[in-house]
């Protein structure tokens, strides 16, 4: 801002703008994916939380966590019908990753009693492959 008095007894200020300074880069990501049962059903209304954030998946088994700061974090999965699972995923950087979750009906656990439920259990347990978390994936840009 500069101050000017001229030989005619005008005030004049002329102010200048500062450039804007460019945003600082995004260091959320969003964590979205879908929540399944042992034979590929969806589960509904499920609740995902990470960290203080919790979600709850619609009739598709689909969730979707925005705002999550870039780094590792701890995923939980409840529903009253199945087992909560808890997974502890990192967030590498800034983007959108796709964590699929898939949960043990609590049916299994008492199903036959005894040594059997354990030989079930066991069986499905060694047949659950953990999927993969993506890189990010970011939207087209035009």
């Amino acid at each position: 801002m500069a101050y000017k008095i001229d030989d005619t007894r005008t005030f004049t200020i002329s102010v200048e703008t500062p450039p804007t300074p460019p945003s600082p880069p995004s260091e959320y990501a969003t964590l979205l994916g879908n929540v399944y049962d042992i034979f590929n059903k969806p589960v509904a209304n499920a609740e995902v939380s990470v960290n203080n954030l919790t979600v709850t998946t619609d009739t598709n088994g689909e969730y979707r966590i925005d705002n999550l700061p870039v780094g590792t974090v701890t995923v939980t999965v409840k529903h009253k019908d199945y087992m909560t699972k808890t997974q502890t995923v990192t967030l590498s950087e800034a983007g959108t990753y796709r964590l699929d979750i898939q949960l043990i009906p609590l049916l299994l656990l008492y199903a036959g009693g005894g040594l059997t439920a354990v030989v079930i259990l066991v069986i499905l347990l060694s047949a659950l492959k953990p999927r993969p978390i993506y890189p990010p994936v970011y939207p087209y840009r035009w």
